[in-house]
């Protein structure tokens, strides 16, 4: 059960992550349409660690 349990809520996990990073990249897309945002924010979310 506990097993079952975690699996389930691990793809649960990597779903939200994934709607997240996905809506996270059509945020900074728009924002990177502006010059300056784009130079100050863009490239550093591109070029943060994972």
């Amino acid at each position: 059960m506990l097993v079952n349990l975690r699996s389930h809520n691990g793809r649960t996990a990597r779903s939200l992550n994934l709607n997240y990073t996905l809506s996270e990249m059509l945020i900074y897309k728009m924002l990177g349409s502006i010059p300056f945002l784009k130079t100050n924010t863009y490239d550093n979310i591109l070029k943060k660690p994972e």
